[in-house]
């Protein structure tokens, strides 16, 4: 008698503390550069979506004092309203490293630079990589350290980036 309680309450508590997963991919984005994977866990949606930001898809920004960024807008139609009240987004850089690993790098990023693409000449200079996202759009801004971005578009940067929306 004891045992069959003892396995009727094994059995019950296995029931109730194991979850269900659902996962489904999907890959027509209306940017036409982006696929996505949506993992649904108890009632927490998580959609990312791969996209490259390419020398094309960046605009020229000027400050007020006169410094160059970079900025580009991403179409993300996975971010609607109920995100923006209740949701969260990040944005992550991805790169192969030597051993051809992806890894990704959280945003916003620093990272240092030695080298003046446009003549081959040495100089040290940081790079900053943030983001901002309303609902529809994640905005994507680079921004080097002595604030000079050329404005020959040949020399500007190309991205791997992964746009995750959390709801």
């Amino acid at each position: 008698m004891k045992a069959s309680r003892l396995f009727l309450f094994a059995v019950t508590a296995v029931v109730l503390l194991s979850s269900c997963t659902k996962e489904f991919y999907f890959d027509n984005q209306p940017d036409g550069k982006s696929s996505g994977r949506t993992s649904d866990k108890g009632g927490i949606t998580m959609s990312h979506y791969d996209v490259t930001v390419g020398t094309g898809d960046w605009q020229l920004g000027t400050d007020e004092e006169g410094g160059n960024y970079l900025f580009a807008s991403i179409p993300v139609t996975a971010i609607d309203a109920q995100v923006v009240r209740d949701g969260m987004v990040t944005v992550s850089r991805g790169y192969t490293d030597d051993e051809g690993y992806t890894v990704w790098t959280p945003l916003p990023m620093v990272r240092a630079q030695a080298l003046n693409y446009g003549t081959n000449e040495e100089f040290l200079y940081s790079e900053y990589l943030d983001f901002e996202w309303s609902e529809g759009f994640v905005f994507i801004y680079f921004t080097a350290t002595d604030l000079f971005v050329d404005d020959d578009p040949e020399y500007w940067p190309e991205f791997s980036l992964r746009v995750t929306v959390w709801r």
